[in-house]
């Protein structure tokens, strides 16, 4: 591991540790000498075989450029690492937004990804040699300033058409639950691969859920089970079925039933995307599916001298051939990732074979097609009907299975992953609140009445759900009983064991003793929930924490109607704090930019952001603050504006004398009094107020000192950073010794205040700074 201000190659200067693995590790940097932010890759393997597949893989990815794909700046070797400089991007990754979220993304927004993600997969493998990222996950995909997809990690990339010695001493590694069989089992991969890959992740942001793995799906198999992959669309209504079909078929583990390119899924997705309401594909194969087995839905990749076939399983890979169902048998093994097509008088004969084979499975078709058929009232089940009975089923099947409640509370770990219960209930509107705390985990309650037909829930639903990965996560539904009956309940866990804890309580008419303050034998699971059970009250509008803040920590206060506006400031080392707001139902607000949540991140510097939300009535709402790496915040400060009615008389709590002093310099800029600023390094950041635009204002920036930085940037008045004509939002002059200078443009497009910001590494070290303001610049 690399500590902070370690300087590689004389150049680049270690800021944080981003991400850690068995493999690697990935540092936000500083290239010295242009002055710019940068992600720094280190590998941990010192086998000279695999240095050698490190510098050749970084070699070529040098060479990429497209638009969802970050630049490959440099590569070196040093001490016993091997370095990979690649672009900075900054923002939120996918499981990032996923985790903020707790609950699936929109379909609309991970559509758009998809198509993003594809257009790049596109790109990768349309390059001779083709190349495979091999390690595609919601981790690996992040949202630039413009929100647009961008691809990361190319320390797993290989090229396909290498000879089998050279592929098996590549760069080798993958994640488990994003992987396909063949990666797994280490039988070689091809593009189909990725769109595996990318399948496993778009279904994970689609749901919400992790998709069971490769290997637990063909153990599963082998066992005689079903496949435990369940549709997108069954697990998010949401999802359109078709867009569900076409995720369930890249996800198919015999990588022939995979779409055969990125073009083939990408155009899939965008049919997917127009037609809502087409059928998802069955997840048994049908008669028909069986017989049009050899005229699949994706043609045969090709290139234009050669055609690519999967690979087999190795020799001592799982054996399929077994009593088990026979789910997507593995096609014939090659002998290298590439195979030379066959001669042309071969590929005659097999034509013919082929039109005679498409002529009968037509035939057939045919015949089961337009035959008359004589119908029997007694043989004829309406789809229906046969819908109902095997809901039925269900239902029974719970109610024979069902345990009596004797409480309105059920608390519990994750052990199991299906709980059955039971209880009379009388007619009326039964409120069900579900609690779920756990890293990684589903819980789904589904309701059956005493006839075993399924129960839906307020909104029409006939589940409910709640997701956690991490969090505290609280949803609340409604049943409307018209009788008096038994109500049978399944609970449904997914992934149980990363289910830290769960609770269901159960208000309304019921024939069950009512919820009590205090349980005579509270379980000591309760404590777990005591922060949402038991907010604080909002005691002033403003609110700060510093390094004793917990990872999260709730408020209740009520507000509305109107608008509210929140204002975060946060200083930390590699932290961000985000805020959330429910309403009394435990339903996610969302702010004026679509979001449930908003963020604010610091690498040491006091960062602001800004949010708004409008409420049509007065209502009682719970805030939740969360603090990613709490260890790494120094203070932070939220600020509420608006029809809010405060819980408590009086001002900030305690910290807030303490803590203010901090944000201070931001809360107060100098006023700029001239177009020149100049002197030493006596702090660490410095704040200037000033009156521009509208035109281009141009800034020359000089450094002198021995390993400083000194950088510049602008805000508006909702702290929105300003872009300079190279798209940065940032001008950065390093220096080692002597004078280095840069110059910038800012163009704007009507006068306006902004808020300048100089900040210095190595203060001590500067020696001097100047910086020179040209253009439609006020003066005081």
């Amino acid at each position: 591991m690399l500590a902070p201000n370690t300087l590689l190659q004389n150049r680049y200067l270690i800021i944080r540790l981003l991400a850690k693995g068995g493999m690697g590790a990935v540092y936000e940097a500083r290239d010295q000498r242009l002055g710019n932010i940068v992600a720094l890759k280190e590998t941990f393997f010192t086998e000279e075989s695999l240095r050698h597949a490190f510098h050749r893989e970084a070699s070529l990815l040098a060479t990429l450029r497209h638009s969802a794909l970050p630049k490959v700046i440099d590569h070196f070797a040093e001490g016993d690492g091997q370095f990979l400089v690649m672009e900075f991007i900054r923002g939120d990754d996918l499981s990032r937004l996923l985790e903020l979220s707790g609950q699936a993304l929109a379909q609309a927004d991970v559509l758009s990804w998809a198509d993003q993600l594809l257009g790049a997969l596109e790109y990768l493998h349309a390059q001779r040699p083709l190349i495979i990222h091999r390690d595609i996950k919601p981790q690996n995909l992040k949202l630039n300033e413009r929100a647009e997809i961008v691809l990361l990690d190319f320390g797993l990339a290989k090229e396909a058409a290498l000879d089998t010695s050279a592929i098996s001493n590549s760069v080798r590694g993958y994640t488990l639950t994003y992987s396909p069989l063949e990666q797994i089992q280490g039988s070689g991969t091809d593009q189909r691969s990725d769109l595996y890959s990318a399948a496993a992740t778009l279904y994970h942001l689609l749901t919400g859920v992790v998709p069971p793995d490769a290997l637990t799906r063909v153990t599963s198999i082998v066992e005689g089970q079903p496949d435990p992959l369940r549709p997108a669309h069954e697990v998010n209504p949401k999802v359109f079925p078709a867009v569900s079909s076409v995720l369930q078929q890249a996800l198919a583990q015999d990588r022939s039933r995979r779409p055969p390119t990125a073009t083939a899924m990408r155009e899939a997705l965008r049919h997917a995307a127009k037609a809502p309401m087409a059928e998802p594909i069955r997840t048994e194969p049908s008669t028909k599916q069986i017989i049009e087995a050899s005229t699949l839905p994706f043609p045969a990749v090709t290139t234009k001298d050669r055609s690519i076939a999967p690979a087999s399983p190795p020799a001592d890979s799982l054996n399929l051939t077994t009593n088990a169902r026979p789910v997507e048998p593995f096609a014939p093994a090659p002998t290298s990732v590439f195979q030379i097509a066959p001669s042309p008088a071969k590929n005659r004969t097999k034509i013919w074979i082929a039109a005679a084979g498409v002529v009968f499975v037509l035939a057939v078709i045919a015949a089961v097609t337009f035959w008359p058929r004589q119908t029997s009232p007694t043989s004829s089940v309406s789809t229906s009907e046969t819908s109902g009975t095997s809901s039925e089923k269900e239902g029974a099947k719970t109610a024979s299975n069902a345990t009596p409640l004797s409480s309105r509370e059920i608390i519990a770990r994750g052990e199991q992953e299906e709980r059955n219960y039971s209880f009379t209930a009388l007619p009326g509107d039964l409120k069900l609140t579900l609690d779920v705390i756990g890293e990684g985990t589903t819980m789904t309650v589904e309701a059956f009445n005493s006839d075993n037909q399924p129960l839906n829930f307020s909104g029409n639903n006939p589940t409910f759900s709640r997701a956690s990965t991490g969090e505290h996560e609280k949803g609340v539904a409604h049943l409307l009983i018209d009788r008096e009956q038994t109500v049978s309940l399944r609970i449904k866990t997914i992934y149980p064991k990363s289910l830290e804890a769960f609770r269901l309580r159960i208000e309304g008419p019921a024939k069950l003793p009512e919820l009590s303050g205090q349980a005579s034998n509270p379980s000591p699971l309760a404590a777990l929930f005591a922060n949402r059970d038991q907010p604080l009250p909002l005691p002033a509008n403003v609110v700060y924490a510093g390094q004793s803040q917990k990872k999260e920590i709730y408020y209740a206060f009520n507000a509305g109607p109107g608008e509210i506006k929140f204002s975060l400031n946060v200083i930390a080392a590699g932290a961000s704090v985000d805020v959330e707001l429910f309403d009394e139902q435990a339903a996610p607000l969302s702010f004026s930019n679509n979001s449930t949540s908003f963020a604010v991140s610091s690498s040491e510097l006091n960062e602001q952001g800004h949010a708004r939300i409008v409420l049509d009535h007065q209502q009682k709402l719970l805030m939740r603050l969360h603090t990613s790496y709490p260890q790494s915040l120094r203070a932070f400060r939220l600020k509420l504006d608006g029809p809010i009615q405060l819980g408590a008389a009086g001002n900030s709590d305690a910290a807030g004398a303490a803590l203010a002093p901090l944000f201070a310099p931001r809360d107060n800029p100098e006023q700029l009094k001239g177009k020149e600023l100049s002197g030493r390094g006596s702090g660490k950041e410095a704040y200037y107020k000033l009156t521009a635009g509208p035109g281009t204002v141009r800034f020359g920036l000089e450094v002198e000192g021995s390993g400083p930085t000194v950088t510049v940037e602008f805000f508006d008045s909702e702290a929105g950073r300003l872009h300079f004509d190279n798209d940065s939002t940032t001008i950065s002059v390093s220096s080692a010794g002597p004078k280095e200078k840069k110059n910038a443009e800012l163009n704007l497009a009507r006068e306006e205040v902004l808020l300048m910001r100089l900040s210095t590494t190595y203060p001590e070290s500067l020696k001097e700074f100047r910086l020179k303001l040209e253009g439609p610049v006020k003066k005081p």
